[in-house]
């Protein structure tokens, strides 16, 4: 046998299996989503701009109408709710808000709503969901005494029914907690506010019709 030659006569090496530590992932390992496993009910707390709110007025004195367009001021909105996911890519909402319609800084007329909202949801990625839907729902103003040059208004109260639109999307920071942004488009019916001509005390009556949408976050607790 040559200097350096393998013998013949030696066993065959057996190829080394390489080690793996106990603990070791795969590098290909999908990482797991914050949206699975959780409860179907969920505490929803929101807050908001109103941009743009706008509408007309319509005035009737001794049956006779004008009408004028409004421009209100933008305002802050905070809602509080609640969800139940009824299947995995549907929940239902109901939502009550608060926030203020007004054409000027002293005068703050005060809104509030309760709507219910079926939300179609999406995966956008591994823990983030966007959701779209319709809201139904109550609408309520309460305007407050107010005095012009030609018009003397008193306290009063009206309601309408709320029609809007909502778009939004959630992403999920754990499997308990969401920190969401959110547009709602809201459209309530005519509200009818009565007040008394200041020349001759004749009794008026003004229908103010507005739509505005809101920008803003949303923060959810699940349960």
């Amino acid at each position: 046998v040559k200097a350096g030659a393998p013998d013949p006569g030696a066993p065959e090496a057996m190829p080394v299996a390489s080690e793996q530590k106990p603990g070791a992932r795969r590098a290909s390992a999908a990482k797991p989503s914050a949206l699975n496993g959780r409860s179907e009910w969920a505490a929803i707390f929101s807050m908001g701009m109103n941009l743009s709110p706008k509408g007309t007025a319509t005035t009737t004195i001794s049956s006779a109408s004008t009408s004028s367009d409004l421009k209100f001021k933008n305002s802050i909105a905070f809602m509080g709710g609640a969800s139940y996911r009824l299947k995995p890519n549907f929940r239902l909402s109901a939502e009550i808000g608060l926030s203020q319609l007004t054409q000027d800084t002293s005068t703050g007329n005060e809104t509030s709503y309760f709507d219910i909202q079926p939300e179609f949801m999406f995966r956008a990625g591994t823990n983030t969901e966007i959701h779209v839907g319709p809201a139904l729902g109550l609408f309520f103003f309460s305007q407050n005494t107010e005095t012009n040059a030609l018009f003397t208004i008193k306290q009063q109260s009206a309601s309408s029914v709320l029609l809007g639109l909502d778009f939004g999307a959630d992403y999920a920071i754990t499997s308990q907690f969401d920190l969401g942004l959110f547009v709602q488009y809201m459209k309530p019916g005519s509200i009818k506010i009565t007040s008394t001509q200041i020349s001759n005390s004749a009794s008026v009556e003004t229908t103010i019709s507005a739509s505005y949408s809101i920008l803003g976050a949303r923060f959810t607790i699940h349960f």
